[in-house]
């Protein structure tokens, strides 16, 4: 009778037990390939004042999600605009609103044009979207891939950091970007924390 029991009790739990299983491997990596970028090309958008960032997305969470990125613009510390670069899930072609595989890419380039423009182009595997933003009279913008360090899993549903473009910040003369970029998560708060006059945090969300 207490055999019974017990392995009446398991094969109750067993469909939760599954269920915790698949919401523990549903998570998103989100990998930076910037190294796998060849050193002539490097070379190229060098010298052209180009930005090329290559990431990869990897995980059964993809599989039949849509997504979302969302441009933030910062002037003087202050939030001025918040625009969708591109929502899926609004795509008239039903076959382009999900992702259909466990691993996903996006290559992104962008340059300083002539006019002061920020222009970027997001390359997905099936399409592409380009925007541009206005800019600050200079050169020294430079497009960083978001520091995930303390968040090495993305959970769908949540927004996470994906790039900032940012302006560096100067001390004694010296300009330093990596002390901006990893300063931590208040990432709003760069503009009054480093005096930076501009900067956008591109942000991306899976559901």
């Amino acid at each position: 009778m207490k055999k019974s029991f017990l392995t009446f009790f398991i094969l109750l739990l067993f469909p939760f037990l599954c269920l915790g299983q698949s919401a523990t491997t549903a998570n998103i990596s989100m990998i930076n390939n910037d190294a796998e970028i060849d050193a002539d090309l490097r070379y190229i958008t060098n010298f052209l004042d180009i930005e090329y960032k290559k990431i990869n997305f990897i995980g059964e969470g993809l599989k039949g999600n849509s997504f979302r990125i969302v441009a933030t613009e910062i002037w003087n510390g202050e939030v001025v605009d918040s625009s969708t670069v591109i929502d899926t899930s609004e795509f008239p072609a039903p076959h382009l609103q999900k992702i259909n595989d466990e691993e996903h890419e996006i290559r992104v380039i962008s340059m300083l044009t002539d006019e002061k423009k920020l222009r970027v182009m997001f390359r997905f595997p099936n399409f592409s979207t380009t925007r541009e933003f206005d800019a600050v009279d200079t050169n020294e913008y430079s497009l960083r891939q978001a520091d995930l360090i303390n968040k090495k899993e993305i959970t769908p549903g949540e927004t996470f950091f994906l790039l900032n473009y940012i302006l560096p910040y100067e001390e004694n003369g010296v300009k330093h970007y990596c002390s901006v970029g990893q300063s931590g998560s208040d990432v709003f708060n760069w503009g009054r924390e480093f005096d930076l006059e501009h900067y956008i945090v591109f942000t991306m969300t899976f559901e």
